[in-house]
């Protein structure tokens, strides 16, 4: 089993718990390790400053002697802002877009950005989407001269669209082939429904091959505006030269014309299971289930507690039964946001019994108080760890802003972490591990659908 379909950005997976002897040397290091989480999030404050610039809001993070400055510019509102017909334009848009602009074509730009040790990537999300850039601080006068004008100018060269086209079509039709992949896209259609987030970022075979070149230059000109956007620079770079550099960029964009697309509020639908027969050696299954979004005041409580689930469904079905490889639980972090059960198994029914048995007794019970102590300094510990590059805090930055009510809750997040007791975590996980959907992949001979929909 892949285990890549569930690493899902920023904490969520697999987290062991460590167990430890509460001795007087475990103290010490606790106290360390709180104390040095302290000083980094207020280090992290003080370095990060928000202002706006003709429009256009700026985040700034300075990080001291770094040699490498990451910049990303994004466009809040993703899907909703997509008719179902359209999917997918966003992430055609911003490939098409990294080859070639009006004045460089994709080539010259290619060899532009190699000789500097420059890297354009695109990031696709279901709130927002972008393009991000990492270079060296001593060639970022350069490089930032190629990122505006790939945001600005992109040429949309139609034997480009059409290469870009074919790749998006080509992992559109893989999707279907890998049973991680293809249970997912099953799932998020079956709690999703008709929300925005139904489709596949992909978009669907049919949506990209109807894209035009007129589509993608309507898209460039009615949403890549000033009023959309978001940049977020992380680096050995000053605010006032980040200003400098992104009046331009600011002057240039327009201003949004177009109206806030009114998704609604959304509410999962009872339990479901929805089956798709393969003959495969054992089942692929995946529950959605409501969760909190990031930035909200029970999220700490409910990714402690999906982790600390996590574990336990290692030990109750692998380790004690032997029902499985790899279960998992998990969450996502989407502004409509969804916590997940995930398991491969020869044997579903015996299997979603021990999961739904495992989380009614978290539900049920607080857990012990040196198990959520453990999971705490495990989870600020893999946090810090995993913000140690440029691109990472960028990125985190960028969707605590767009998704988590602003990016001082970045930082927020782990300070509430700290806080959790044993009756918080086990109140969350009450209250949103519920109306679970689940899309499996298999045989739908060995699935009992009343007991799938019993949660």
């Amino acid at each position: 089993m892949r285990k890549t379909f569930l690493i899902i950005p920023v904490l969520a997976g697999a987290i062991g718990l460590m167990s430890c002897a509460h001795s007087p040397k475990t103290e010490m290091t606790e106290q360390r390790t709180e104390s040095q989480t302290e000083m980094k999030q207020e280090a992290s404050d003080q370095q990060t400053t928000a202002f706006t610039v003709n429009g256009l809001k700026v985040i700034v993070k300075q990080t001291p002697g770094n040699p490498v400055v990451a910049t990303g510019f994004y466009l809040n509102g993703g899907t909703k802002y997509v008719p179902q017909s359209e999917a997918g334009i966003e992430n055609l848009y911003f490939r098409v877009a990294t080859h070639g602009t009006k004045s460089i074509p994709k080539d010259s730009l290619n060899a532009k950005l190699e000789s500097m040790g420059t890297t354009f990537s695109v990031t696709n999300q279901y709130d927002y989407s972008g393009l991000t850039m990492t270079s060296l601080k001593r060639n970022y006068d350069k490089s930032w001269g190629l990122f505006s004008d790939v945001l600005l100018h992109p040429e949309f060269a139609q034997d480009e669209i059409e290469l870009v086209r074919q790749q998006i079509q080509s992992n559109i039709k893989s999707e279907k082939d890998d049973p991680d992949s293809y249970v997912r896209l099953i799932t998020n259609k079956l709690y999703y429904n008709d929300f925005p987030y139904a489709v596949s970022l992909n978009g669907t075979e049919e949506s990209i091959s109807a894209i035009s070149q007129d589509d993608l230059q309507a898209y460039h000109d009615q949403n890549v505006t000033k009023t959309r956007g978001l940049l977020v620079v992380v680096g050995d770079i000053s605010p006032d030269d980040v200003k400098a550099r992104v009046a331009e960029l600011a002057t240039a964009l327009p201003v949004e014309e177009k109206p806030e697309f009114d998704t609604g509020d959304f509410t999962p639908g009872p339990p479901a299971v929805k089956i798709e027969q393969r003959d495969l050696p054992t089942n692929y299954i995946l529950g959605y289930c409501p969760a909190p979004a990031p930035g909200t005041a029970d999220y700490p409580a409910f990714t402690a507690g999906m982790r600390i689930l996590h574990d336990k469904l290692f030990e109750e079905i692998r380790t004690k039964r032997n029902l499985s490889y790899a279960p998992a639980s998990g969450y996502s972090r989407r502004a409509t946001n969804y916590g997940y059960l995930y398991i491969t198994t020869t044997k579903p029914d015996t299997s979603i019994k021990v999961m739904f048995a495992t989380v009614d007794n978290m539900a049920k019970n607080p857990l012990p108080k040196q198990d959520v102590k453990n999971e705490i300094t495990s989870s600020i510990t893999r946090d810090l760890m995993g913000q140690e590059t440029a691109q990472a805090q960028m990125g985190q930055l960028a969707m605590y802003e767009l998704v988590g009510n602003g990016w001082q809750n970045a930082s927020e997040y782990l300070v509430k972490l700290k806080k959790l007791t044993p009756s918080d975590i086990q109140k969350a996980v009450s209250e949103y591990t519920h109306d679970y959907h689940f899309g499996i992949v298999g045989h739908p001979d060995q699935i009992d659908k009343d007991l799938f929909t019993s949660r």
